[in-house]
């Protein structure tokens, strides 16, 4: 344990490095501990260094506005989307023409894009938002007279947004 509490206490590094690399240490151990390589802890009463998670930065609604007022289509809905609603910048590139509810004023998250591959959902489960009268009468212009299939927000190449 003297080791271990001897790099803690040494390291220069950042608090959040220093616990990620303990963590991978424990880990190792764990497995060696399974294998019947080691029978003690030399984790136990080890001292970490506090790490304060720093606030997530933000703009205010007028910066947010102010952004997507420079925006050209499709960027700017897509922003409003983002801002509105709080999906994520995955699922809303996965988004279809039938994933808005113009009756409703709702969307519904079935699936995202990673890598540029449609896959399902971060918690593998539909997930509704409703937005504003505002939004669903601007998203009525991406959706026209195109099927329920078809990708919602388009790329230059008429692909799937984020493809």
């Amino acid at each position: 344990m003297e080791a271990v509490q001897s790099f803690v206490s040494m390291s220069s590094d950042n608090p959040k490095t220093i616990r990620n690399c303990v963590m991978t240490m424990r880990m190792i151990w764990n497995s060696a501990t399974a294998w019947g390589y080691v029978t003690h802890d030399p984790f136990k009463g080890l001292v970490l260094p506090e790490y304060i998670k720093p606030e997530q930065p933000y703009f205010a609604p007028e910066q947010a506005k102010a952004i997507f007022d420079n925006m050209e289509e499709p960027y700017h809905t897509v922003g409003w989307v983002l801002a509105e609603s709080g999906i994520r910048h995955g699922e809303v590139c996965g988004l279809n023409v039938g994933s808005v509810s113009v009756e409703c004023c709702t969307i519904t998250v079935r699936h995202s894009v990673s890598c540029g591959e449609l896959t399902t959902t971060k918690s593998k489960r539909a997930r509704v938002f409703a937005i504003s009268k505002a939004l669903c009468e601007r998203l009525k212009m991406f959706i026209g007279d195109r099927p329920a299939d078809a990708p919602l927000f388009t790329n230059r190449k008429s692909g799937a947004f984020g493809s």
